[in-house]
């Protein structure tokens, strides 16, 4: 495995050498971003990996140009089967193996597109890596043994912008992996009185922890992209709330991170709002973000976590915040969710008005934000957890695997 978008494939290569048993590795990149390592997830790790765990210097400039040069092709050339996701299609298309192309968000629907986000980066050096980047991403997307998708809009946008053949997407929803058991309250995790969550649960009457990027753009290629997150909509529905409930002394705490690229632009929002001392911004000890790990505390410091009020996917923020048992506020498409779900335990709004009710709603019913905390848990157990994906996961990598030896 390559490409541990969020530490998904970490979570899924675990679960399958824990539940299954099969030798599953997985790959990582140097440079890659404290969201993308293992030590997000366990601390433990930032002391070394297990035998099963390789890192190494594989995306550079050359690479970039030519990927079948890097020392990942030839390491993953080694394995039966390659699942990869982020960058991963760039490099598997070389190395003669059947592969499937796990997608995760932005790996289908921006990188293989520089051009419609030439002006994103500032940078010269940044756009030219991220044009040769995508050129390969494009081919390899239309060679992946198989594509493993999801049904929402930005994935089925994207696919058919590229051409992709078909009969090269699989019809199946494999769900994003995810490890329930250590991200519960009471998982030893860490606490620190004079920390974040301890200001915020002393300061704060309702808590709103809102973890996800900030990306306000709204331009039509974001929108189809999937990347525009709608987070105004959140400000403007928590504001109109503290100014008409003061008596519910709300606070929203946000990550002042580099990695969210509309920080300026909601802090600028928030003054005009006139709320900004119900806010406060969290400042990790990495810029680029917090690591998962360390934000337990955070979610367990809040009453309601709302996510993207976008496009209507959802990603990682969702399950986190519901495997902790907090209710979750944000927009989904429902039709496409009761496709994938027999129901779900989101509250979900969309506008700003929308999202000021569902608020206040939670604010003053604590019993009801019980009951959608522990429905949340119930539910990142029964169709995200370890247990509840890994032989699923290992089903169709053996059917790909088999469809592959009888074609040769």
């Amino acid at each position: 495995m390559f490409g541990n978008v969020a530490n998904g494939l970490y979570q899924t290569a675990l679960a399958i050498r824990e539940q299954e048993g099969l030798d599953v590795h997985l790959y990582l990149d140097q440079r890659d971003g404290p969201t993308t390592r293992p030590e997000s997830d366990d601390p433990s790790l930032a002391d070394g990996y297990p035998d099963w765990i390789h890192v190494g210097r594989y995306l550079t400039l050359k690479t970039v140009l030519a990927p079948w040069t890097s020392q990942l092709v030839a390491e993953l050339s080694r394995y039966d089967l390659l699942l990869v996701s982020g960058f991963g299609p760039v490099y598997a298309q070389w190395t003669g193996r059947p592969w499937c192309f796990y997608t995760s968000g932005d790996d289908l629907t921006v990188i293989p597109f520089p051009l419609r986000f030439w002006r994103v980066q500032p940078r010269l050096r940044t756009r030219l890596g991220l044009l040769g980047m995508g050129i390969w991403q494009r081919r390899g997307a239309r060679r992946a043994t198989e594509i493993w998708t999801q049904r929402f809009l930005p994935f089925q946008a994207a696919l058919e912008r590229l051409g992709v053949d078909p009969s090269r997407i699989a019809d199946l929803y494999l769900p994003i992996v995810f490890d329930a058991e250590r991200f519960k309250r009471g998982s030893g995790m860490p606490s620190d009185p004079d920390g974040p969550a301890a200001r915020l649960r002393a300061e704060g009457g309702f808590v709103v922890f809102h973890p996800s990027r900030l990306i306000l753009d709204d331009r039509p290629t974001m929108r189809e992209t999937g990347q525009w997150k709608g987070n105004d909509k959140l400000l403007r529905g928590f504001a109109a709330l503290a100014a008409r409930r003061p008596d519910l002394r709300p606070l929203l705490a946000m990550p002042d991170r580099s990695e969210s690229p509309g920080v300026a632009e909601a802090k600028a929002l928030i003054a005009e709002l006139g709320v900004g001392h119900r806010v406060r911004w969290l400042i990790p000890s990495d810029p680029r973000g917090f690591r998962r790990s360390e934000l337990l505390e955070l979610y367990a410091a809040a009453d309601v976590v709302p996510d993207d009020f976008g496009v209507g996917w959802f990603g990682s923020v969702v399950i986190e915040a519901l495997s902790m048992g907090v209710p979750v506020l944000s927009y989904l498409d429902e039709e496409i969710m009761l496709q994938l779900y027999p129901s779900h335990p989101v509250v979900v709004a969309r506008e700003a008005e929308e999202i000021e009710a569902a608020l206040e709603r939670l604010a003053d019913d604590p019993a009801e934000r019980k009951r959608l905390g522990a429905e949340g848990r119930r539910w990142v157990i029964e169709h995200h957890s370890h247990a509840a994906l890994a032989r699923r996961f290992t089903h169709e990598a053996r059917r790909v695997l088999s469809a592959a030896t009888q074609e040769v």
